[in-house]
């Protein structure tokens, strides 16, 4: 349950990786990793933007484990921090840092993207980890890396 967490959170570590095995595999030696200004991050977070609404009702429902991203403030983009959500109170999001024991409240603009994991599995937004795994897929190419192939069909709209 946690591994897709896990996975989205090292999505840039992950294009980081994914070059060295490219490398090791004789792969586009020239990949490039993701860069904070690739137009398909900028899609990415207006889509989450555009989608918050839905997002803050599922939360508001209790719905499933619902995550936010929110800007690292000492690593710069794409590197994003993830958080569980555990309540939503006044227009502020009081989360903990997955892989931390720290909570904090944070206003929703600074919300970057988010996601759900759906009760068959599936994750509805994600929008900017869709973005990395299918940076990391274009660059190692289709077949060589089957678990990223796995997660990234995990995203459904």
């Amino acid at each position: 349950m946690i591994n897709w967490i896990v996975l989205g959170l090292a999505a840039a570590l992950a294009v980081y990786l994914g070059r060295r095995v490219a490398r090791r595999r004789g792969v586009a030696a020239t990949a490039t990793p993701l860069g904070a200004d690739d137009p398909r991050l900028e899609l990415a977070r207006r889509r989450a933007r555009s989608e918050q609404g839905h997002f803050l009702s599922r939360v508001q429902a209790g719905d499933r484990p619902c995550y936010v991203a929110l800007r690292n403030r000492e690593i710069p983009e794409p590197h994003l921090d993830w958080a569980r959500v555990l309540e939503l109170e006044s227009g502020e999001l009081k989360v903990e840092f997955v892989g931390e024991e720290r909570q904090e409240c944070v206003p929703l603009d600074a919300v970057v993207d988010w996601q759900i994991e759906e009760s068959d599995g599936n994750i509805s937004g994600g929008y900017s980890v869709r973005v990395a795994l299918d940076h990391l897929l274009d660059q190692t190419g289709t077949g060589s890396m089957r678990d990223v192939e796995a997660q990234r069909a995990r995203y459904r709209d």
